[in-house]
């Protein structure tokens, strides 16, 4: 499934995604997360083993040319709600649109396939994400002191 987002890239959307699938996001995801301290390196194995027994695991993609840019990895976490697990636009790529543009396709998503909403967690050290979630709505429901 395809759709143009804002900046006229297409966003892919891969439904129960295989590990061949998983492998260049996660090296995506392991540069984007090498930025802040404390993130653990996370294997293609790991993200599979996470969501293929969870319902409708989904990868949303954006490219630039062969590329990976931005992604998201959601599945259903509660009943009536789809989540977003992960979610990371390359450092070249942030402030384009791309974020939010992933962000509509799984609300849009989550409408289509009928959940009451998206839910996500998100941690201070990624400040332009919970700025972004916060400008489309979501709520804060919980606070935690490390």
């Amino acid at each position: 499934m395809l759709q143009k987002n804002n900046n006229n890239r297409e966003i892919f959307v891969i439904d129960n995604p295989s590990i061949k699938d998983l492998e260049e996001v996660i090296e995506v995801l392991n540069v984007v997360f090498s930025k802040f301290p404390g993130n653990r390196t996370y294997l293609a194995k790991d993200a599979q083993d996470k969501i293929s027994h969870l319902p409708n695991p989904k990868l949303f993609i954006i490219k630039d040319k062969d590329i990976i840019i931005a992604f998201t990895i959601c599945y259903e976490r509660y009943p009536n709600y789809y989540h977003i697990w992960q979610l990371g636009v390359l450092e070249e790529y942030r402030g384009s649109g791309y974020g939010k543009a992933l962000y509509e396709k799984v609300e849009k998503t989550a409408q289509d396939l009928e959940y009451k909403g998206v839910t996500m967690n998100t941690f201070n050290k990624f400040a332009n994400n919970l700025v972004l979630a916060i400008s489309r709505g979501y709520k804060i429901y919980g606070l935690e002191k490390t």
